[in-house]
């Protein structure tokens, strides 16, 4: 057989029809679905497929519509678990250190935006035990620092008074009593200033100075701060009769010294005076 007669028994391979290119998958679908507006979404078979899954999937489910107007807001709050009123809120009641204020009204305030903005009655009664919270937790810290400035202050006037702290302070109180009455007392409990260190010892100091006179009655007299004992201290060790064991005066002397001593430090800090030791 010629070369030219075995050529024309071969018969040409026939190539497979190239598969569609994903753009054009709906091609292969026929004419009344493959322009549907639905399909045009998906850019495969595969998309398609995943998509009908997922649709699938949601059968049942409540489904969810964005609102377009206030009336249809409304009514997704009220799907969503709003109360019908402000007064359908009900708050958890929260445990609260003793004395924390509770401003009812701006409660009530309170429920009348949560009721606008639309917050359910959990999501109102959780924001509403986080503030009470909030407030309770600033109130225990307010008067843990009045508590804490009150006991500073007293240690540094009792330091500075000694002895005569509590006239001192007598001092002060009727002194305050005398220019402002309850009311300043009031004032200055409410506002944590009976605590300032400064206007205690001013008022403690407007109150001897006018102790002798009759607007303030029942003056305590007699108990010197550490500063007034120290300074008649000085002043008898000043003076040379003092250190003269022939001075008649020196006895007297020795002896005051010795009251002076004990008050300031104490019997059995600085010892005794006698006379002829010093």
């Amino acid at each position: 057989m010629s070369e030219e007669a075995i050529q024309e028994t071969v018969e040409e391979p026939t190539a497979d029809a190239p598969a569609p290119a994903n753009d054009d998958w709906r091609t292969t679908l026929p004419e009344d679905l493959r322009d549907h507006e639905g399909l045009k979404k998906y850019s495969s078979v595969e998309s398609l497929a995943k998509g009908y899954i997922n649709a699938a999937s949601m059968l049942g489910r409540d489904k969810l519509v964005m609102p377009k107007s206030d009336d249809e807001w409304g009514d997704f709050y009220n799907q969503i678990g709003r109360p019908e009123d402000p007064n359908g809120y009900e708050f958890e009641k929260v445990d609260l250190p003793e004395g924390t204020p509770i401003d009812e009204a701006a409660l009530e305030e309170f429920k009348q935006v949560a009721h606008k903005t639309g917050l359910t009655a959990k999501q109102a009664n959780e924001l509403q035990k986080w503030y009470m919270e909030h407030t309770g937790q600033q109130f225990e810290g307010m008067i843990r620092g009045a508590e804490d400035e009150m006991a500073n202050a007293q240690t540094q006037l009792r330091s500075e008074w000694g002895n005569a702290y509590d006239q001192k302070l007598n001092q002060a109180m009727r002194a305050i009593r005398e220019f402002g009455g309850d009311e300043l007392v009031a004032e200055l409990d409410s506002t944590g200033l009976g605590n300032n260190v400064q206007l205690v010892k001013a008022f403690a100091q407007a109150g001897e100075k006018i102790m002798g006179d009759t607007a303030l009655e029942g003056g305590m007299e007699g108990a010197r701060t550490p500063a007034q004992l120290k300074a008649e201290i000085a002043k008898i060790q000043s003076d040379p009769s003092f250190y003269d064991a022939e001075n008649l005066e020196r006895p007297a002397m020795v002896q005051k010294m010795q009251r002076l001593m004990e008050e300031l430090h104490g019997k059995d800090v600085i010892g005794e005076y006698t006379i002829g030791r010093y």
